[in-house]
């Protein structure tokens, strides 16, 4: 953990992430022989089947299939000039968590924008907004609850916890005054495990500059476009917000990587030297290390600058704080 936290050039962070499963219509991969019959699967379009519903916009994109070193060389974000990022394969969600997809897995729906006082715009779907005012411990548990009904292997350890199929939303701790709240704080993440996961922050930003460094899209300001307007809900066009995948993708297909809600990432947030602890071998750092969890994005009620690729201003939450509008998270997972 010395070396993330090291202010030092050449930092070396390692990141890893997610596989795609391809599969026909009739077919299923990766998946156990009882979830074939409870239909549980990836449909050919790369959609989620749960529980013989198949939930839209839940589809993830490869975003690099070999190991791949980045030199940074801007001043700001995960590549700044000088600091090296090594990332393993992996794939991320072309879309934001909705809030069907949320509530399908954790039997819940916690967001503010729902309900007669909060109508979606004409021709768009309520429940295919993101999910928002989630903490990071709700998304860890969603994450390992998704992989346990796809057959995968779950990525997350919280001490004392061996059952994450039967684990209640009540019980996912919402302050420091959660009577084992030193066991979530000390949550690992296997990221040799199948299973669907958070991105790590250099994962996220990798992706939202569209995952490859010698394109013109790379420098852009925003994910996919320099203009904020084409790819992003924001402060100056939204006062709520919208379904996911309503306005442009960036290269990699990816949907709302800049505005709508923000997005949470793995990392620890280390406030002394502003950079990000992303390794992924060695687990959470222990308690009282570090007090906020990254995230990143921005959301509908953003200011401009805030919506950029590289923007980490105001990008963390202690992982507790459920109370966040416009805080959501979309999945990763590891490429082996």
């Amino acid at each position: 953990m010395a070396e993330a936290r090291d202010s030092k050039n050449n930092d070396e962070l390692i990141a890893s992430g997610s596989k795609d499963i391809k599969v026909e219509a009739d077919k299923t991969t990766e998946c156990s022989f009882s979830l074939i019959i409870s239909n549980c699967f990836v449909a050919e379009d790369g959609s989620l089947v749960i529980n013989k519903t198949k939930l839209e916009k839940t589809a993830l994109a490869t975003v690099i299939d070999t190991a791949t070193t980045i030199t940074g060389s801007g001043k700001v974000g995960v590549f700044i000039d000088g600091r090296t990022v090594t990332l393993s394969p992996y794939s991320i969600g072309k879309y934001e968590v909705t809030q069907e997809f949320f509530e399908a897995v954790m039997g819940k729906n916690p967001s503010k924008f729902q309900g007669e006082s909060n109508l979606p715009e004409a021709g768009e779907t309520q429940v295919l907004r993101p999910v928002e005012k989630v903490n990071w411990y709700d998304a860890i548990v969603f994450c390992n609850k998704l992989s346990i009904l796809m057959g995968l292997e779950p990525c997350y350890s919280v001490n004392g916890i061996d059952d994450w199929q039967e684990f209640d939303y009540g019980s996912i701790p919402d302050s420091k005054s959660y009577a084992s709240y030193s066991s979530w704080e000390s949550v690992s993440c296997d990221f040799t495990k199948n299973g669907y996961r958070l991105p790590t922050e250099a994962e996220w930003e990798f992706s939202a500059r569209g995952g490859n460094q010698s394109a013109d899209d790379w420098n852009y300001t925003y994910a996919g476009s320099n203009n904020l307007d084409s790819v992003a809900w924001h402060k100056g066009n939204s006062n709520k917000i919208h379904e996911v995948g309503m306005l442009v993708p960036n290269r990699l297909g990816l949907y709302d990587m800049s505005g709508n809600v923000t997005e949470w990432c793995w990392d620890w947030r280390d406030e002394k030297f502003g950079i990000l602890d992303s390794t992924p071998a060695t687990g959470a750092l222990s308690a009282g290390d570090y007090d906020y969890r990254v995230n990143r994005g921005d959301s509908y009620s953003s200011d401009i600058s805030n919506s950029s690729v590289s923007s980490r201003k105001g990008g963390f939450n202690s992982p507790y704080h459920r109370d966040t509008i416009g805080l959501g998270f979309r999945i990763a997972r590891t490429i082996k």
